[in-house]
Order: C-alpha cells, then structure tokens, then sequence
C-alpha cells in the first residue's frame, strides 16, 4: 500500500511531512483537506478524530497524526538517508 498524507489548506503543518517524504524518494501520495470544512467532516474523523491535520496513512495502513509523529515515522525511515538516527 502507499503511503498517503492527508494534509490541510489553507492553514495545516504539513509541508515538513511532505519535504522529509519527498527526501525518503519512495513512493507517496498526498491528499488535500480543505480546511476547516473538511476537516471537521464525518469522513475525516473517521482517520483523525480530533479533525486536525497533518494525518498520514502508512504503508502498513496504521494512522499517525501530529506532525512529531509523523517525522519521527519518516526519519526512522530515512536513516540511511541522513534523515533520522537509530535509537
């Protein structure tokens, strides 16, 4: 499965997600939640109950959300990227 992060517009945190998935060069997708509308929908609570973004679907088809999750995900992923350390 690909990876797909939900990310907000016009106010969300996501662009550090999208540059450390970008610098990971694997596959993704992204999806655009307009914000506050969508976010506040049944549908996006469905992945993120608080609404908030950003909320990404891993390739194992966990949820994370919050962007410290998230970079914490990507960066252990990265490591032989430079992008995160082993702990």
């Amino acid at each position: 499965m690909t990876p797909i992060l939900f990310y907000g517009v016009p106010s969300g945190c996501s662009f550090g997600s999208i540059v450390a998935l970008e610098w990971l060069r694997q596959p993704y997708q992204l999806c655009r939640i307009d914000m506050p509308g969508q976010v506040q929908g049944e549908d996006y609570r469905r992945l993120n109950p608080l609404g908030e973004t950003p909320t990404l679907r891993t390739a194992q088809g966990e949820l994370l959300s919050e962007s410290l999750a998230i970079l914490n995900h990507l960066a252990a992923k990265g490591i032989a990227q430079g992008l995160g350390f082993a702990q």
